[in-house]
């Protein structure tokens, strides 16, 4: 359970790091350059970020929904049987490790 927790962590971490680059390498690359007043400029900046930024953000989403996924699939197996006697009165097929305890 730890594990997976400090994997969200470490993928939110090197997400961010990854979506800050583009935008620091940009600036490294333009920062002489005034800042642009007319609009198409700004489109342009705004196309390179769009680009280049939304499949970083979708590999991350898909990271953190597969942490989700095995979180919750490990804490549904850590359930106590006391609870799942008192949600479930049916008879219940148990994980053979979990009946031995």
């Amino acid at each position: 359970m730890f594990r997976i927790r400090s994997a969200a962590i470490w993928v939110l971490i090197i997400g961010s790091i990854l979506i800050a680059l583009p935008l620091i390498v940009y600036w490294f690359n333009f920062s002489s350059l005034k800042i642009a007043t007319y609009p198409s400029a700004w489109g342009i900046f705004g196309d390179f970020v769009g680009g280049i930024l939304n499949p970083i953000i979708g590999l991350v989403n898909l990271a953190l929904l597969l942490i989700i996924t095995l979180y919750i699939r490990y804490s549904h197996e850590s359930v106590p049987l006391i609870l799942i006697k008192v949600y479930h009165p049916r008879k219940v097929k148990l994980n053979p490790l979990l009946s031995q305890s």
